[in-house]
């Protein structure tokens, strides 16, 4: 046999052996991303459900979480959200001038007259200012809405700001409680959760557009192996806020 036509046959085995790995390749490595893609898609549902289920994050909805797997990095899953709001200022532009008149009036020992609003339970009542009888007196009804939507403006503030600590505490659970599902991950890859923060005055002030929640494999195997407790587990979760 020539030697080119030798040649050309370790080329027609190259190339024949190339294809059969080409071929055989999805068969070998199509059951682990089948595996892989099937707990991601749970782990979207759980993700889902603890944010329609949230009195903190609002969603547009079902089908609002998506996961993607980074081989370098792991598996991320994103999704846009707000809070719950009472929304003060639509109701104050829409003319919903009821909103703010909901006013509750007490006299201290001195004379003075406190003002609340009356929220929906007790703990919900707004001190709204402490007046003298003349300085009330002095005070028309717009000008006791007015005083009273800045300080509910205010309250509100601190409300979300409480909604949100709170939502991110709701993740945090959600991450170690269900990350250690995906377990075709390598101790050294991550699972995270992505946050686009959104439609939120809270967000707008803080200048905040972005939450993501990470937690290495390692650790969320350790603690669901009992290794590690929940306090060190939440140590070990990384939170980062832009």
């Amino acid at each position: 046999m020539s030697k080119h036509a030798c040649g050309y046959r370790m080329i027609s085995i190259a190339l024949f052996l190339g294809l059969a790995i080409l071929l055989v390749a999805p068969d070998a490595t199509g059951e682990m991303s089948r595996s892989l893609k099937r707990k991601i898609d749970l782990l979207e549902n759980v993700v889902d459900q603890v944010l329609i289920d949230s009195p903190n994050f609002l969603v547009s909805g079902r089908g609002t979480t998506h996961g993607l797997f980074l081989e370098e990095y792991g598996v991320l899953f994103t999704f846009e959200a707000s809070l719950v709001s009472r929304d003060l200022d639509r109701g104050f532009l829409a003319g919903n001038w009821d909103y703010f008149k909901n006013l509750r009036f007490e006299q201290d020992d001195e004379g003075r007259i406190i003002i609340y609003r009356e929220g929906d339970d007790e703990d919900d009542d707004s001190l709204i200012e402490i007046l003298t009888e003349d300085e009330l007196e002095d005070m028309d009804e717009e000008d006791l809405e007015e005083l009273s939507m800045h300080q509910m403006r205010a309250r509100d503030g601190k409300r979300q700001e409480r909604r949100y600590e709170s939502g991110k505490e709701e993740l945090v659970e959600a991450l170690i409680d269900y990350g250690d599902m995906l377990s075709d991950l390598d101790d050294g890859q991550s699972v995270a959760i992505v946050a686009f923060l959104v439609d939120s005055s809270f967000f707008d002030k803080e200048e905040l557009s972005q939450l993501m929640i990470r937690a290495k494999m390692r650790d969320l195997r350790a603690y669901a192996d009992g290794d590690i407790d929940e306090d060190e587990m939440i140590e070990r979760v990384e939170i980062q806020e832009d």
